[in-house]
């Protein structure tokens, strides 16, 4: 097997005069040094190249190759000065036991796979760009010795800085620390139904699925419970013991590159952008996610406003309450089925198609369901209210009940933010959204932003502190004047050293991972302090243009995967406010009215179950 001359092979090269370095005169580079650089002992060491390096420098893969090569040979070179004695024999240690492992492995695999070890060894070598064992360990030092220099150069310290940097990880990721409730849900088509289907508004729950979903969002009303708490007992993100409900509803970090479906990442940057009547919040963050540079001329809300989407979508608490009470409903009152027991009919689908069945974000209000008549036809019968206002059977806001706001223990809360407006919050009055999305993943989401990119300070923690990578005790973690621990998402889920640690290193990989490219700034460091020079000027320049490149290109598709996301979001939604639009005399195209939930247990006789009534079904 031959190696990349100018990957690994470009490294070995170079590296025995790194090591030999120590013993090395200093000496003026000739026309043959392409590198030269400053050995632990003050010494210069001068590389010299042949023709094949010149052959290959001007092109991208060579300069990547020469670039990695060289990182490799700073990084070796750092780790020869006697301070990093210990670190370097500890960093061989690791990578003898890495290789002791793959040939465990080449063993395992050798008895799996009916090959020999041989052939299984040689495989690992080859997927590591390796001739033989000593490549290997060669290989996993360098690497166990690049993990040691990041873990010293990223410093708590260091970390804080590339929090607020100019393009460091807030103005990068935007991020919000999120907790959510997930409320799985089935919602199929129901079989043999022959009238046009569509899964914005004829999709089936369970009479289970559709108890929870009352008992979660009355749990949350009522007052008696954190959010936490209720998580913990009724989230089905349970999978392993780092998932949400096991937190208490921690979700984690989420930015603009956090891989959380739509309706839900998107979902909570809409609520901040589009529905809070604070115009410079609006426009601080959009201007933060870049959305006015993918979409100048406020795209998104013109989107929003033609697809009738400019206000926040409502659920009223006494339709939740109402899901909870037919949950078991699949007859009339007198035991009748009805539309010849198509399950659509079903209260409990009623009522989550209206309500639960989209995909763009909503807040729960204090109201009770809006019904209307239905007049001799069958057909629904507009009704004045004691307020004046005109209520149809396709009303989503319903009607105002003073007493779920009394009885919540201050959960329902006036919204500043959303012009007073009544929504159900969490007891520290962060507003509960809520969201059904899911591909083949199914559910309905509860979520609350725990801390927001757009406030700096809030209870006298600053963004910058909140996002320490320090644990309590540490000297670098934030303390109040009388030197208590403030509160931090490294300690907002009470523990011991091992949680705080676990949530110290989620902030720390989320600022590594904003860059895939961060450890530049590491290598750079080095090539200064080592007095790295490329003599070849037209290879320093191509080094300079493949990192600029790459940065650029790295900006460049992170921009793109983003705005893909929220075509493909806005395209959703176009296609849901399509099937569940109303016709020009207010009627709904598809969607069942929730009157048809009502007077399927009332009256199976109804004129709206008859031919030309609003809740006709023909076979």
């Amino acid at each position: 097997m031959k190696k990349s001359k100018l990957s690994f092979g470009l490294a070995f090269t170079l590296l025995p005069l790194v090591a030999v370095s120590a013993c090395s005169p200093t000496v003026t580079p000739s026309d043959k040094d392409i590198v030269s650089f400053t050995d632990p002992n003050g010494n210069t060491v001068n590389i010299p190249t042949d023709e094949i390096y010149a052959n290959y420098k001007i092109d991208k893969n060579g300069v990547e190759k020469f670039y990695n090569a060289l990182v490799e040979v700073v990084v070796r070179n750092e780790m020869n000065k006697e301070e990093y004695a210990d670190t370097k024999a500890h960093c061989e240690s690791l990578a003898r036991n890495r290789v002791e492992g793959s040939k465990e492995q080449a063993q395992s695999n050798a008895e799996a796979n009916g090959t020999s070890y041989d052939e299984e060894f040689e495989s690992i070598l080859t997927s590591n760009n390796c001739e033989d064992e000593e490549e290997l360990f060669n290989l996993y030092t360098y690497q166990e010795m690049t993990s040691a220099l990041e873990d010293e150069w990223f410093s708590t310290e260091k970390l804080s800085e590339l929090l607020v940097a100019n393009e460091g990880y807030f103005a990068t990721e935007v991020p919000y620390h999120i907790r959510h409730i997930l409320v799985n849900v089935t919602a199929s088509v129901p079989e043999g139904l022959s009238i046009s289907t569509s899964p914005f508004t004829s999709q089936e729950i369970t009479s289970s699925e559709a108890a929870k979903l009352s008992n979660v969002v009355s749990a949350l009303a009522s007052g008696n419970e954190s959010f936490g708490t209720i998580a913990y007992r009724y989230s089905d993100d349970s999978s392993g013991d780092t998932s949400s409900r096991n937190n208490y509803g921690d979700v984690g970090i989420m930015g603009r590159s956090t891989s959380f479906v739509n309706e839900f990442k998107l979902g909570i940057y809409t609520y901040d952008l589009l529905y809070q009547n604070d115009a410079t919040r609006s426009q601080t963050l959009e201007t933060a996610l870049g959305l006015d540079e993918i979409y100048p001329d406020d795209e998104i809300a013109t989107e929003f406003t033609n697809m009738g989407l400019d206000d926040i979508g409502t659920i009223p608490y006494g339709a939740i309450l109402k899901l909870g009470q037919v949950a078991n409903v699949e007859t009339s009152n007198s035991g009748t089925p009805v539309n010849n027991g198509v399950t659509l009919f079903y209260p409990r689908n009623i009522l989550f198609n209206k309500y639960f069945n989209k995909h763009n974000v909503s807040i729960i209000t204090p109201n009770d369901v809006a019904v209307a008549d239905v007049d001799a036809s069958g057909r629904l019968t507009p009704t004045r209210l004691n307020t004046g206002e005109l209520i149809t059977g396709e009303n989503f806001a319903g009607i105002f009940n003073e007493d779920y706001v009394i009885n919540s223990k201050g959960r329902f809360q006036q919204v500043a933010a959303l012009d007073n407006q009544y929504a159900l919050c969490d007891e520290q009055g962060n507003v509960i959204l809520v969201v059904r999305a899911g591909s083949g993943y199914e559910g309905v989401h509860f979520m609350v932003v725990q801390r927001n990119y757009l406030d700096e300070v809030v209870n006298d923690v600053t963004l910058q502190e909140y996002y320490t990578t320090a644990i309590p005790g540490e000297e670098a973690y934030p303390t109040t004047a009388d030197g208590k621990d403030k509160a931090t998402y490294v300690n907002f889920i009470r523990g011991n050293n091992t949680t705080y640690n676990t949530r110290a290193t989620q902030v720390r990989d989320a600022i590594m991972a904003y860059n895939p490219y961060i450890t530049d700034d590491m290598y750079w460091s080095l090539f200064e302090e080592q007095k790295v020079v490329i003599h070849d000027e037209t290879l320093a320049t191509k080094i300079d243009e493949y990192l600029e490149t790459r940065k650029l290109d790295e900006t460049f598709n992170r921009n793109e995967t983003f705005e893909d996301s929220w075509d493909a979001y806005i395209d959703l939604l176009k296609i849901q406010q399509q099937l569940r639009g109303v016709n020009d005399d207010g009627e709904p195209v598809r969607l069942i009215s929730e009157t048809c939930a009502v007077k399927f247990q009332e009256d199976p006789n109804s004129p709206a179950f008859a031919e030309g009534g609003i809740c006709y079904y023909a076979q």
